[in-house]
């Protein structure tokens, strides 16, 4: 039962550190500055609620950094003839039979703008605005397990966090605190069974010194003197290999 308890103990103790752990590193990565928007990030056109967004993905090795913006259909073509041809001009109206979409596993699923009752709408009427260069990101390692999003005409209010200013030429500096469920869940799970790992192995190392030199393996009694499988006069504990003959 005390085993039983000691272990339900550490894997308490491990899932809660799992989870300062996983928000840890992602308000690390958001107050560090290396969130930035890269020239060669590659250019989305995805279907979201029968409307095309153009969507350019900066990444990093623990973040993701969106601009999303709604488009007509003869808009987005023109931005993609421009985009696959690496033109900076173009004449004429787009033809929106010649548009084609990426599909949606080209950008991160975790993103609440692939839903367009998140988009922005018209504070009197309600009414939908879409997104015009909305931006989303998020931070987490090995998963994204926190995001958030905000208009980048302003930097209030944002959903999930909190920009700072940031000083010119440097990456954005924030607060995030909107957890993406299961990358959460996962980064947490890792985490904790790397804290379980660390702790069970520090234990098994105390353990083998306090034998090594005839102590309880249990408290750390020392007990020299004592018959060989004699239980631990301090903690009670039993460990025949823990004891030495006189």
């Amino acid at each position: 039962m005390k085993r039983t308890r000691c272990a339900i103990r550490i894997a308490v103790l491990s899932l809660a550190g799992g989870a300062l752990m996983t928000f840890a590193v992602a308000e690390g990565i958001g107050l560090s500055g290396v969130v930035r928007t890269i020239p060669t990030a590659p250019t989305r056109f995805v279907a979201v609620d029968g409307r095309c967004v153009e969507a350019t993905d900066w990444s990093g090795p623990a973040w993701h950094y969106i601009s999303w913006v709604v488009q007509s259909k003869s808009s987005a073509a023109v931005s993609q003839y421009m985009y696959e041809n690496n033109v900076t001009a173009f004449v004429g109206q787009g033809d929106p039979s010649n548009l084609h979409y990426d599909l949606p596993e080209s950008l991160p699923r975790w993103s609440r703008l692939w839903h367009s009752e998140n988009w922005r709408r018209n504070a009197v009427t309600g009414s939908e605005l879409g997104l015009n260069g909305n931006l989303e990101l998020d931070v987490g390692w090995p998963m994204p397990s926190f995001s958030m999003d905000w208009e980048c005409t302003q930097w209030s209010p944002c959903n999930g966090g909190m920009l700072f200013k940031r000083p010119p030429g440097a990456g954005p500096r924030f607060l995030i605190w909107r957890p993406i469920p299961l990358g959460f869940a996962a980064d947490t799970l890792l985490w904790s069974a790397c804290i379980a790992g660390a702790t069970s192995a520090a234990q098994m190392w105390i353990k083998a010194r306090r034998r090594r030199r005839a102590a309880c393996p249990a408290c750390g009694y020392d007990l020299r003197g004592l018959t060989a499988g004699t239980v631990c006069p301090e903690c009670g504990a039993g460990d025949p290999s823990a004891a030495a003959e006189p």
